[in-house]
């Protein structure tokens, strides 16, 4: 029904494009929990995905995708770090999914495992950004 379609009970839903982040120049000690730590203030993540891509040695690739279960909150996610200068003078750039203007599955517009801990770069940086 209309739970399982807006991607609440998981189950390997498909979020539509709006509700869908791209994260770009991750430290590499970004763990998914650190992701699901900085954006879960901004609105419900979707079960469907929440993760930092990973080296075969297992550090971050720098970049990662999260997905929110409505397209408001991963706009204001997108809209607040954009840009965000981190600790050690990185700039995260976060944009949202558009539709392609092909008819494909979409473009990145300008704008897992949940466990484990963060630690490095990421001590205190979730709560520096979202006052908590």
């Amino acid at each position: 029904g209309a739970v399982k379609g807006a991607g609440l009970l998981g189950g390997g839903g498909h979020q539509p494009l709006e509700c869908q982040l791209h994260v770009r120049n991750l430290p590499p000690d970004t763990t998914d929990a650190d992701l699901m730590r900085l954006f879960s203030p901004f609105g419900g993540l979707a079960p469907t995905k929440s993760l930092a891509m990973r080296n075969p040695d297992g550090t971050c690739k720098g970049v990662g995708f999260i997905d929110y279960v409505d397209a408001i909150s991963a706009q204001a996610a997108a809209t607040a770090l954009d840009n965000f200068v981190m600790p050690d003078g990185q700039v995260l750039g976060v944009t949202q999914k558009k539709p392609s203007k092909k008819g494909g599955k979409g473009d990145w517009g300008k704008g897992g495992d949940f466990g484990g801990g963060g630690g490095g770069l990421w001590s205190g940086f979730a709560e520096g950004v979202n006052g908590v």
